[in-house]
């Protein structure tokens, strides 16, 4: 019978997955704070309670939170904040943002929530104060997506002319339905036309050069020779 040897393991300290997972609570409690930020000494003790504040772990501790791109230390308040996306925290600062970009490409509501958790609140004040264009999803009705608007540009529509309006049905069968009632009614799409005619010029052939005398051989009779060539047909 074989004789099996059992060696013993070391105690597994567990120490880097246990700071790592305090500094995701810290981060979670910078989130929930921000904009505002959290000095360094409650944040410590807020993550790292009684005997386990040693050194080494206080210095793994804030050295993996340095390390996180989503934590701002600032060094002067000796304080940390959280870091997002935007630094969008109100409505002043989301219709300035959105005025102030080169291009119409919007803001995403998702990258918004990463620092400003209940911006929808503001979207939807905004939208009806018809500052903010809003894009929502189907299946919720969150907003997706957000633009500048601007309220000066919408005009009241008279009532008699909405009601007019609301009352036109359209013929059901879809695009090919509407164009052919259209065509019914005498009216066709602007492409529909004609094609303009093409005039070709036709490029006209040289005239041929009469040619008028011949050769000149006798030079040293040019004198006496007379150009009859006028007189050919």
């Amino acid at each position: 019978m074989s004789s099996t040897e059992i060696y013993s393991q070391p105690a597994a300290t567990g120490t880097g997955i246990d700071v790592r997972t305090k500094v995701l609570f810290a981060i979670d409690s910078l989130k929930a704070k921000s904009p505002a930020s959290i000095p360094t000494a409650t944040l410590i003790a807020d993550n790292i309670r009684g005997p386990e504040q040693t050194p080494e772990l206080v210095s793994r501790f804030r050295q993996f939170l340095n390390a996180n791109e989503k934590v701002s230390y600032n060094k002067e308040t000796d304080s940390y904040s959280f870091r997002p996306v935007h630094d969008i925290f109100n409505a002043d600062d989301l219709i300035g943002f959105l005025q102030s970009q080169t291009t119409a490409l919007g803001l995403n509501v998702r990258d918004l929530k990463d620092g400003w958790n209940d911006v929808e609140k503001t979207i939807d004040q905004l939208e009806k104060d018809q500052k903010l264009l809003v894009v929502r999803n189907k299946k919720d009705n969150h907003a997706k997506m957000v633009w500048a608007d601007d309220p000066t540009l919408h005009a009241p529509m008279d009532d008699e002319f909405v009601k007019l309006w609301d009352e036109i049905s359209m013929p059901s069968g879809g695009h090919e339905a509407v164009v052919k009632e259209l065509k019914q009614k005498g009216m066709t799409s602007a492409d529909s036309g004609m094609a303009p005619t093409v005039k070709v010029v036709q490029k006209e052939k040289p005239k041929k050069k009469i040619r008028r005398g011949g050769k000149v051989t006798n030079t040293h009779m040019q004198g006496i020779l007379r150009d009859y060539s006028h007189l050919k047909r």
